[in-house]
């Protein structure tokens, strides 16, 4: 009830209180659902940060996306949290990113764009070497060159909320 905030108001501190109990008294149903209540709880979380610019919480969200963990899997809203964290130069959003160009997943295959976000977390040390080495041997000489130049105009957008952030922290 709880939960779902049917003849109460939804509280999902109140509906883990009960699940607990129950869980800790056998119930499996309880414990799946007190599982389900906290992956809904991380994701309101991470949706609230992810929204105002913070490019760990953009790149977790996308990683629950597209794994459908706690959610429905959806490739394109992994697609699209991925991309404002690569944006920001998050290396692992940055790889990610490359991948669903270079597979269609989520977005149109586009192995310029997937070389593009490949080099840019190679240039960060994130070791994507052999995939993105595999991708160029399927690629012209024009497309790599494309690629290197999208790559090199390449500049990180700045969250204004996270330099506030880090401003008021220090």
């Amino acid at each position: 009830m709880y939960t779902e905030g049917k003849g109460v108001t939804q509280d999902y501190d109140e509906a883990i209180k009960w699940y607990k109990k129950a869980a800790e008294q056998g119930n499996s149903f309880a414990q799946k659902d007190l599982d389900i209540v906290l992956d809904y709880q991380e994701i309101i979380q991470l949706e609230k940060t992810a929204v105002q610019g913070d490019a760990k919480s953009q790149y977790r969200l996308g990683f629950i996306y597209w794994r459908g963990q706690g959610v429905t899997k959806d490739n394109q809203e992994a697609v699209r949290w991925w991309k404002k964290a690569a944006e920001q130069g998050d290396a692992e959003a940055q790889a990610n990113l490359g991948t669903m160009y270079e597979l269609g997943e989520g977005v149109a295959e586009n192995y310029i764009e997937a070389y593009k976000w490949y080099i840019l977390a190679g240039a960060q040390g994130y070791k994507i070497a052999e995939i993105r080495d595999t991708l160029r041997g399927k690629m012209t000489a024009q497309q790599i060159a494309e690629a290197q130049k999208l790559a090199k105009e390449f500049k990180p957008k700045i969250n204004d909320n996270a330099i506030l952030k880090a401003n008021k922290t220090k």
